[in-house]
């Protein structure tokens, strides 16, 4: 494992030992991926641990999710022909092989499974419909935000601020032609889009707004269940 990232801890370069000689003895796997912040070697000492098995063709297996030493541990498992088809319908099936590390490909399918990704999401093109809806939705989050901006209301104008967070990040990846990534990597996917200088600096503020919020409510949830 030594191509793997040097900046992950020992824990998870351990674990993804581990994982892969399970796989290697697994007579119905044909390729093991590295995925998430691991793979991108942008992880913390505690972070989830997301590895995709490629089964050989027609066999399924459902999803595992485990801890082992503290780890948080996701294993997705899918044969050839389902990855192909949710890379072609879905943003999710893009990402899978996006930023992601082979350590098994017994046949040369994953490699296939990358390229395929990498081709879709440098063709995607944002659905018109999806593009109006957002807009409008934005619009309308916007109205509300200055009506209470207006009333001085700013704990009314943040929350619709908070709540809209998704569908504001939604919009910067829709006007790129660019499917919108899973929430674990957008910061790392930001990076590949066109933007205003300004937007990261932006977007962070956004973030930590939301988590003082979240804090409020977790801090108020124990009140409201007394009650």
């Amino acid at each position: 494992m030594d191509y793997i990232h040097s900046s992950i801890s020992e824990t998870h370069r351990e674990l993804v030992g581990e994982i892969y000689e399970e796989v290697l003895q697994d007579s119905e796997t044909v390729g093991l991926l590295l995925q998430g912040s691991v793979a991108r070697g942008e992880s913390y000492a505690t972070s989830d641990l997301d590895m995709y098995i490629l089964l050989k063709d027609g066999l399924v297996r459902p999803f595992r999710s485990e801890h082992r030493r503290g780890i948080h541990v996701e294993m997705k498992y899918s044969d050839f022909e389902t990855a192909v088809n949710k890379c072609r319908i879905t943003s999710m099936g893009i990402y899978n092989f996006l930023d992601s590390m082979i350590l098994f490909d017994q046949e040369g399918k994953l490699r296939q499974l990358i390229e395929l990704s990498k081709k879709l999401y440098n063709e995607y093109q944002t659905p018109l419909e999806e593009r109006k809806s957002t807009k409008y939705w934005l619009e309308s989050a916007l109205i509300k935000i200055k009506a209470a901006q207006c009333a001085q209301d700013d704990l009314k104008a943040n929350l619709v601020v908070a709540t809209s967070s998704w569908k504001i990040l939604e919009g910067v990846w829709a006007v790129n032609n660019k499917p919108m990534p899973p929430n674990g990597s957008v910061l790392s996917q930001l990076r590949n889009i066109e933007r205003p200088d300004d937007v990261e600096k932006l977007i962070n503020s956004l973030l930590l707004m939301i988590l003082i919020i979240k804090k409020s409510v977790f801090t108020l949830m124990p009140v409201c269940v007394e009650q």
